[in-house]
């Protein structure tokens, strides 16, 4: 009985939630996007799921750290 609980369990966490469209995965993109563009690395490819309420916020949220992380060690890392 446990192993199906447990089973169940895994099966519905897996499915909450599609891959890309969290506010982590959202950070994760502004992040790494704010610090290159504010840097003039490189293009960063990101999921771009802003239709995702979360994700958007999270880009927004990550942006704005990457900037200030980019000024913040110029540039250097």
């Amino acid at each position: 009985m446990n192993r199906v609980v447990l089973a169940a369990f895994l099966a519905l966490a897996a499915c909450s939630e599609e891959e890309g469209t969290s506010y982590d995965a959202g950070y994760d993109d502004g992040h790494a996007s704010g610090y290159n563009s504010f840097c003039k690395l490189r293009i960063t490819i990101i999921w771009g799921n802003f239709d995702y309420p979360e994700y958007a916020r999270g880009f927004a949220d990550g942006e704005a750290a990457g900037i200030a992380d980019a000024k913040a060690f110029d540039c250097k890392g």
